[in-house]
């Protein structure tokens, strides 16, 4: 019996050392093979491929990637930069493409009004998103009014926090996204008084709406300007927050 038992301990023993000199060998053959990875040339950055809508970034910006191992580089921290600087981009993101390449892609934001802030020029994306302060005022672009922002944050990046900006952006949503308002276009709108919202047309006529009721007026807006037989040159203001609308003449 004791034989059996040294036999056993025996082979106990050189399974132990078996299992460590493995372990070993895998842990050193694996330290080697990291090393490789992270200093071969093969898996350094080369190139940067940037989506055609993102042309605006500049490759000075990125020039720091080049070179480094891609195993390594640290992308996260580069698309909060790249984020802060570009404000027009959204959902932006840096992607590892193996073995050396690195994709950027986002989704452009596209401005669609303008409003005075303390003085500045702000433009807004859809979102309420500021893209630049003081750009400088953009003719096409419909400007908002009505709004009390002096305790408002002015960062390009960030959304405005104004009371009700949003609702000015949602009827301008609105108007374009009617087929029926396509051959015209805001000039400005006014929130100051929610239950009557004015915006102006560009070509001066002026519609008044309500905010619980935005999508339905703008619809039926669409409805009154795109019949042929409305003269529209002889509309001074066309207002949507009754039942039947009221169109007054020049």
């Amino acid at each position: 019996m004791a034989r059996k038992k040294n036999t056993n301990t025996a082979r106990f023993v050189i399974k132990s050392i078996l299992i460590v000199l493995v372990a070993g060998a895998m842990y050193f053959a694996g330290g080697r093979l990291v090393k490789a990875f992270k200093t071969a040339a093969f898996f350094k950055v080369q190139s940067i491929v940037i989506d055609p809508s993102l042309q605006f970034i500049r490759k000075e910006d990125l020039r720091g990637l080049f070179g480094k191992n891609i195993f390594s580089v640290d992308l996260r921290s580069v698309q909060t930069q790249l984020s802060r600087r570009y404000p027009q981009a959204s959902q932006l993101k840096l992607v590892k493409r193996f073995p050396n390449q690195i994709l950027i892609v986002a989704k452009k934001r596209l401005p669609v009004a303008q409003m005075k802030v303390k003085g500045n020029t702000v433009t807004l994306d859809e979102e309420g998103v500021i893209l630049s302060v003081n750009g400088g005022q953009t003719e096409t672009l419909p400007g908002i009014t009505g709004i009390s922002a002096e305790t408002a944050r002015v960062v390009a990046g960030l959304p405005l926090d104004a009371p009700h900006v949003h609702t000015a952006l949602k009827v301008i949503k609105l108007f374009g996204e009617d087929a029926g308002l396509s051959d015209y276009a805001i000039a400005e709108v006014d929130i100051s008084n929610l239950s009557k919202i004015f915006f102006m047309l560009t070509n001066r006529v002026q519609v008044i709406i309500d905010r619980d009721n935005m999508a339905h007026n703008i619809k039926v807006l669409g409805v009154i300007l795109s019949q042929k037989d409305f003269d529209v040159k002889g509309a001074q203001y066309i207002d949507l927050r009754f039942k039947e609308p009221i169109i007054g003449k020049k």
